[in-house]
């Protein structure tokens, strides 16, 4: 009987153009599904959660795909991981019920975005570079205006499909420095979770954040640019390279179950 598989994959994205398959460039989605043609001997397209941009990393994305009798589910990402660079990786493989869907099964995702300070030549596809001293007091009342049901229209950069909701829930949205040491900050880490996100929207918070934090917004602005639901009067949009999909969550994750 054939098996439903789920994979969770981590990926440095910076090599990649974004994680969906594209004509003539490097993906995600294209790597992992040439590996399994190696590994198995035919073509199996995977069903990712996540359509990552160029240069956004994971820590947890999902796909899932159908596979036939074989190679034992606890063994796939082992044998994936011998067929994939060394930029991919498979954390691991499980098996889901005929009807799972790595996208659409899905209730929610956490999405982490990295600043540093100081970026140095090795951070530049890891971090977004961001100068000390932000107000923080200003980026946290602004993070909780943001926080709940809105439409975020807003915050969707354009490209998006007209006809698709903007609708979304934010469970919750943390912004607050980070330390080398214990003296010190030396930078900046976003922390959100929702049941969804729009085109660019995670980047577009992020950069409205820190305008806030520079003092170029208000919080109080949070309140117009969501009810004129106007793209032009929120922050830039940060680059991809600080940002990762850490977690998607599903019906039976206990963490997901805390943000309903």
């Amino acid at each position: 009987m054939d098996r439903n598989i789920l994979i969770t994959i981590e990926y440095d994205g910076g090599a990649y153009s974004g994680w969906q398959i594209q004509p003539n460039v490097p993906t995600v989605q294209g790597e992992v599904q040439n590996a399994l043609r190696r590994v198995l001997g035919r073509d199996i397209k995977i069903n990712g959660t996540s359509r990552t941009d160029a240069g956004v990393h994971a820590l947890g994305q999902r796909a899932s795909f159908v596979l036939e009798p074989g190679i034992p589910t606890e063994r796939i990402a082992f044998a994936l991981n011998n067929a994939l660079p060394k930029d991919i990786r498979i954390l691991k493989a499980e098996e889901k019920d005929a009807d799972f869907h790595a996208r659409f099964s899905a209730r929610g995702k956490k999405y982490i975005y990295r600043m540093k300070n100081r970026a140095s030549a090795f951070d530049a596809r890891y971090y977004y570079e961001v100068e000390a001293g932000l107000d923080m007091d200003a980026v946290h009342e602004a993070a909780k205006i943001i926080e709940g049901t809105h439409d975020f229209k807003c915050f969707e950069a354009a490209g998006a499909d007209p006809k698709d909701s903007t609708v979304r829930t934010i469970w919750s949205l943390t912004m607050d420095e980070t330390h080398s040491d214990a003296k010190q900050p030396d930078g900046y880490e976003l922390v959100v979770t929702g049941d969804g996100f729009l085109y660019n929207m995670v980047r577009i918070i992020t950069g409205t954040l820190v305008d806030v934090g520079r003092g170029r917004l208000s919080a109080e602005d949070i309140y117009e640019m969501l009810e004129k639901k106007d793209r032009t009067l929120a922050g830039h949009t940060a680059p991809p390279e600080g940002l990762y999909l850490a977690e998607v969550f599903y019906g039976e994750d206990d963490q997901w179950k805390t943000h309903v």
